[in-house]
């Protein structure tokens, strides 16, 4: 009989152990996330809990203090390893004085890519092909947010990370966006998706992560969080601790509203 331990299949995302302070405040302590190929992982947790920094440390936007990071099994800090994502960030400025069309070949001289013609059919799907040639000064909220979709596609990555995607897009962009997401993970692709969103994360994802202040408080499949909580809110709020201070401002909006 063989004995010897089969190897694991490689993540298409490996985080060990990562953590980053400002000064004596925890923005994330070591955290752990391993991401298969084929699954959507959500990032959930309140506003500053950890969520946006992990992203930017995955993406190398931000440094670690400590812990790794790898893409495909390629350390983070190797070149190789940021060709092998896409991400399209909530909260980084866009260089407004470039038309469409230039913000995506600069994303091709990243890549030392120079096949601009998947970039325009994406364009085209997210309905921004039309606009490519404005600055994007002129741009409303949600084409910034469909040109950042179109940048973390066009280069065929293995992972797609998200930060809040679905955030000023209308409907029908919505659509397309779940769309893809089902196709690129029925591909074999992965997708890390920091949301708010309970409702699509409970019925998107495969697997979550709860952050609350800096710590990962609780992690595992939709359903089975929901067998042990009743529900992906009641999970949340037991996790976080929340609960009190939202039945506090329950009773304060109903004495505001109701019984004035």
């Amino acid at each position: 009989m063989n004995t010897a331990a089969e190897e694991p299949a490689e993540a298409v995302l490996r985080v060990r152990q990562i953590s980053k302070r400002y000064r004596k405040d925890v923005a994330l302590q070591e955290l752990d996330l391993e991401i298969p190929a084929g699954e959507i992982h959500g990032l959930l947790g309140s506003n500053g809990s950890g969520k946006t920094t992990a992203l930017h440390m995955i993406t190398g936007i931000l440094s670690a203090d400590s812990g790794t990071v790898q893409h495909m099994g390629i350390p983070l800090a190797e070149t190789a390893s940021r060709l092998q994502f896409g991400f399209a960030p909530d909260d980084l400025p866009l260089p407004l004085g470039l038309t469409g069309s230039e913000f995506l070949q600069l994303h091709d001289a990243f890549r030392d890519r120079r096949d601009f013609s998947r970039a325009e059919e994406y364009a085209g799907v997210f309905g921004v092909r039309d606009a490519l040639s404005r600055p994007m000064a002129a741009y409303s909220h949600g084409m910034k947010r469909k040109l950042q979709l179109v940048a973390a596609l066009m280069h065929e990555p293995s992972l797609l990370i998200l930060d809040e995607p679905f955030r000023g897009l209308d409907p029908q962009t919505s659509g397309v966006l779940e769309d893809a997401i089902t196709f690129f993970t029925a591909a074999g692709g992965s997708v890390l998706m920091a949301t708010h969103d309970l409702l699509r994360a409970q019925h998107h994802c495969d697997s979550l992560t709860i952050l609350h202040r800096g710590h990962k408080v609780v992690s595992g499949a939709p359903k089975a969080l929901i067998h042990e909580y009743g529900s992906l809110h009641a999970c949340f709020t037991s996790s976080t601790g929340t609960q009190v201070e939202a039945d506090r401002r329950r009773d304060t909006l109903r004495a505001l509203l109701v019984e004035r």
